[in-house]
């Protein structure tokens, strides 16, 4: 395992990738060039950032100003879904996906896929998974119930330690958490029984359960760029969770559903001012309805009459968060996203960013965002030289472990109780 590169401070942040160069075709790898000049985010705020001044001085006034700044640099610009990502940045990538043996998964799956990707995928179903991977040599099949913690950490193990991968595996640079469910049951009734509430633990329970494996796995993966193009540049971590209109809408009559997508918005929310500090970028994908198995035959006759969203929508939006992709102000300049809410309309709107700007929160409330955040961005800053000295200890205990076992044992039996022991142990044994 490497150590965290506490040398570049780029390893620590994501990058602002512009490629603007009018001098480059169209279609020429504009990550490739962009990243010789990649700039991280401005730096992060730290305790020593923070001064103490009288409530209204020009002082507190100016330190607000400076901290909305820094506040802002954590959310990258709207993206101008109307363009193309650059797809050659995740060539050589390793793709994590929960929920990958159907529907949406699948589908980001092969992409990845044809795309040089390295893709494990955790699901229940066995069969259409591993038919998959039996197809696919570069993909990993983990039955997976998304809902089981012990189950989830597995398919992470086995992820992490596919030797395939270049470099020899101890690496994850994109995870998708995609697993989920439509509403299983309305949880209203007209009794004393105690809800099961399973709609919102696999929809949003268990993508806590994801984004904490996600964290702990980036943290130990190489400091450097998977990518062979991009040799010598830091690693770029990217989680995507997976939403759905009902994020920003209701559905009547799915009151877990909305519940858990709603929820799942705001988790992407708050880690999109924190995760930044660990060279995590994170962002959602949230489509209308799309034919996929997870629609039931009730939910399709309600639609009848209506026009599905596009899967390749779903899947080009995937790209636009895991790739540079296009600015919306300047479409010639590509960063790389984090903090953006994708939603994917029927096919004559495509996919749409969410959010216009760069910060969807004004005033006090802003204030204590990013105020919050700086306490948690120190947290972050230092989270992956902590898990890598936790590892050493860890692994260097267990070196040590067994000749002090056997040192030990040897004192215990040249006592004489530690003799008479023995004796007592092996007549017993003997008969």
């Amino acid at each position: 395992m490497s150590a965290p590169n506490a040398n570049n401070p780029a390893a620590a942040a994501p990058q602002n990738i512009s490629a603007s160069s009018p001098a480059a075709a169209p279609d020429a790898p504009i990550a490739q060039s962009a990243l010789s000049h990649a700039q991280s985010f401005p730096n992060f705020i730290t305790k020593d950032d923070i001064k103490e001044f009288p409530e209204g001085s020009d002082e507190a006034k100016q330190q607000f100003k400076e901290f909305t700044a820094r506040g802002k640099s954590l959310i990258s610009p709207p993206i101008h879904t109307r363009g193309q990502p650059d797809t050659s940045y995740v060539r050589n990538k390793h793709v994590v996906i929960t929920g990958g043996a159907g529907g949406l998964g699948r589908q980001m799956a092969l992409k990845y896929l044809e795309l040089g990707c390295y893709v494990t995928i955790g699901d229940l179903d066995k069969v259409n998974g591993e038919k998959l991977a039996a197809a696919h040599p570069k993909l990993r099949f983990v039955q997976c119930n998304n809902l089981s913690w012990k189950d989830q950490c597995n398919l992470f193990e086995v992820a992490f330690k596919r030797t395939e991968i270049p470099g020899g595996g101890g690496r994850i640079d994109i995870v998708v958490a995609n697993a989920g469910v439509t509403e299983m049951g309305f949880f209203i009734e007209d009794n004393l029984n105690e809800p099961r509430l399973r709609t919102l633990d696999i929809n949003l329970r268990s993508q806590f359960f994801t984004v904490k494996l996600a964290h702990y796995y980036f943290r130990r993966s190489p400091a450097y760029n998977a990518n062979p193009a991009h040799q010598g540049k830091p690693r770029d971590s990217a989680l995507v969770l997976l939403g759905s209109m009902a994020s920003l809408g209701e559905i009547p009559g799915a009151p877990e559903y909305t519940a858990a997508k709603h929820g799942m918005l705001g988790l992407m929310r708050s880690l999109r001012r924190t995760s930044p500090a660990e060279g995590v970028r994170v962002n959602s994908i949230h489509p209308w309805f799309v034919k996929t198995g997870i629609i039931d035959a009730k939910v399709k006759l309600v639609l009848a009459g209506t026009v599905y969203a596009d899967i390749n929508d779903v899947v080009r939006a995937a790209l636009f968060l895991t790739c540079p992709s296009p600015v919306a102000e300047k479409p010639n300049e590509f960063a790389l996203a984090n903090g953006r809410a994708l939603s994917i309309m029927e096919p004559s709107q495509g996919v749409v960013d969410v959010f216009p700007s760069t910060e969807d929160s004004t005033g006090d409330f802003l204030a204590f965002m990013q105020r919050t955040g700086a306490v948690f961005n120190l947290r972050g800053k230092y989270m992956p030289w902590f898990a890598w000295l936790k590892d050493t200890v860890h692994y260097s205990t267990l070196f040590f472990k067994w000749p002090i076992m056997v040192v030990l044992l040897t004192l215990a039996l040249r006592s004489e109780r530690g003799r008479l022991l023995w004796m007592v142990l092996k007549n017993k044994l003997q008969n």
